[in-house]
């Protein structure tokens, strides 16, 4: 189970976000990788880029699904908004009648008065996609990472 992976700590800089996207694509990979995990399951990053830490690198070669979240989610830190929010749908080709996957991705980000970055939260949401519709009896698991809403979803 990868309920929590890993909190992390980065620096700004060219080295760093390219590791940070490795991160991400690994974490997205794990989760493909783990048949057994709910809709309900979450992965927390806190990313604090003032302090010196060398943080996982892993080659970007992961057939090409996470790579588009990862980077959404590096984007998402680096740009001047303080909120970002952003969803990837994830559908193996191999197995078209298998539910597809959404990583709903919520990103907040603090900056000093000179716009660099104080720390970033990264929520990511996986949600499976199932063949029947959410029934009256289903329960609000939180609010929705894609639209910042709470949402019945199925269970």
């Amino acid at each position: 189970r990868f309920d929590v992976l890993k909190a992390t700590t980065i620096r700004e800089d060219t080295q760093q976000f390219q590791a940070l996207v490795n991160l991400l694509s690994s974490a997205c990979l794990l989760i493909d990788q783990n048949r057994r995990i709910s809709n309900a399951n979450e992965l927390f990053f806190k990313l604090l880029p003032t302090a010196s830490h060398d943080i996982i690198d892993r080659p970007l070669d992961h057939g090409g699904l996470p790579v588009p979240l990862a980077t959404a989610i590096a984007s998402a830190i680096t740009a001047p908004d303080r909120t970002k929010d952003t969803e990837v749908r994830i559908e193996d080709p191999a197995q078209p009648s298998s539910p597809s996957r959404r990583l709903g991705v919520h990103v907040e980000c603090a900056r000093d008065e000179q716009g660099r970055l104080k720390w970033a939260i990264v929520l990511v949401d996986l949600r499976v996609d199932h063949a029947t519709e959410p029934t009256a009896a289903a329960a609000t698991e939180g609010p929705d990472v894609a639209n910042g809403t709470a949402r019945e979803r199925p269970s």
